[in-house]
C-alpha cells in the first residue's frame, strides 16, 4: 500500500491542466519536523531521467484560474526508496 506523506516543495512547478506526479528528492527537515522536496533537474519537464537519485514522488494539483505556478507549499509525496 502506497503511503503519502506532507512535503514542503521547495523549487518551482508549472502546474498542467491535470494532476501530474512530479520526481524529486526528500530531505527531513528535523527542526521543523516535515520533508523538504528538491527536484534534480528542470522541473518543467517530466523527463524520466529526472528519475535517477529520485526518492519520492510529488503528487501535484492540477492549475486553477488562480494558480498556475506552485511552490513554497506542502503537497503529498509518495516515497519510493
Amino acid at each position: 500500500m502506497p503511503c503519502e506523506i506532507p512535503a514542503r516543495i521547495h523549487d518551482r512547478y508549472i502546474l498542467h491542466s491535470r494532476p501530474r506526479a512530479a520526481w524529486a528528492t526528500l530531505k527531513w527537515n528535523e527542526e521543523d519536523n516535515f520533508a523538504t522536496a528538491f527536484s534534480r533537474e528542470n522541473v518543467d519537464s517530466d523527463k524520466s531521467s529526472s528519475s535517477q537519485a529520485a526518492n519520492a514522488l510529488l503528487l501535484l494539483p492540477p492549475q486553477t484560474e488562480d494558480q498556475k505556478v506552485m511552490y513554497e507549499s506542502f503537497v503529498p509525496a509518495c516515497p519510493i526508496k
